[in-house]
This record gives structure tokens, sequence and C-alpha cells, in this order.
């Protein structure tokens, strides 16, 4: 094999990763993750279960932490707000408490929070949240509602463009609004 195909071999084997990444970007992160694709690969080092990185401060650390909280006593204490995770047969709290959080830093991540001009996005069926720039500016209340509608695709919940046949991101919203009284 000569010099020049080796190194076309190299970038088609960097290439088709990236054409991958760009494909779920482009047709919604609330569907079903590409086979093969690892979450602590999307992720990277920098994400943790249930909690924030030790970077993340000011009102960013606030909004998440005050969200979560809301979130899970909404969903203690209220039993049609638990209804929404029993749907997919599953439990609201260890829904939450599997969760798994991760402040946007790779471009791609960054390009999808602006595509989809959100707050937050998951993978349906998966237990890592992407926290988009936008959530540090989210009200408390917003914050919990952002992270319950998440929590709902960890459970299964697909959502439209992704699934034609699923609710919109603001009817996803919307039932959790009123489902979870926020």
């Amino acid at each position: 094999m000569n010099h020049r195909t080796s190194r076309n071999s190299r970038f088609r084997a960097l290439v088709h990763p990236l054409a991958i990444a760009v494909a779920v970007l482009a047709f919604g992160v609330a569907e079903a993750r590409p086979a093969g694709r690892d979450a602590t690969e999307a992720a990277g080092p920098s994400f943790v279960r249930g909690k924030v990185q030790p970077y993340v401060r000011g009102r960013s650390l606030m909004v998440m932490r005050r969200g979560v909280r809301l979130a899970k006593s909404r969903l203690r204490d209220n039993s049609t707000c638990r209804q929404l995770f029993e749907a997919f047969g599953k439990d609201a709290k260890e829904v939450m408490d599997e969760s798994r959080y991760h402040w946007v830093a790779l471009s791609a991540e960054e390009t999808a929070c602006q595509q989809k001009h959100a707050a937050a996005f998951t993978w349906v069926g998966e237990d890592l949240t992407c926290l988009c720039p936008a959530f540090a500016s989210l009200s408390v209340n917003d914050a919990a509602i952002a992270l319950v509608h998440e929590a709902l695709h960890h459970a299964g919940l697909t959502e439209q463009p992704g699934d034609p046949l699923g609710m919109t991101r603001d009817q996803i919203d919307q039932m959790v609004r009123t489902s979870c009284r926020l």
C-alpha cells in the first residue's frame, strides 16, 4: 500500500464517526442514539452522576441544584407527575437518581443546542442529559420542567422531529407543567 492510500484510509476512519455525529444532530437528539455510541464517549470525562462538575459556578450551579430539587419534590409529592414515568414502566425517582448531567463543552453539542434552541437535550433511553448554556438563564421552575422533560426522554419518550408521531417539545413541556404543577 502506498503512502497516499494509507493517508486516505486514516482520513475515512476519522470522517465516518464525524458523519454519524452530524447525522444525529441533523435528525434530532430526542431519538434513539446511534448504534455503537457509548454514553461516556458522548460526554467525555466531564460528566458526573447527579451533580455538576466542580468548575460550574454561580448562577449555573444554583439553577441546576434548585431545579433538580424542585423536580424531585414534585415527582415525590405528585402522583400525576409520577404517572408520566409509569406510562413507560419506569419509576420517576429511579430515573431522576440515575440521570447524569453534563454541561455542554464540545462544539458539536453547542451546535445541537443552537439548532434546537434548547436548554438541554437527551438521547431517548439514555441517562445522560447535556445542559446547554441557555439552561443557566432559566428560572428554577423552568429548569425543573426541562429536567423532568429530559428525564422522560431517559424513560423512553420520543419527540418530533426524530419521531414524526411523537409530541413536540412545547407539548411535552406543557404536559410536564400541568401534570407536575410547575
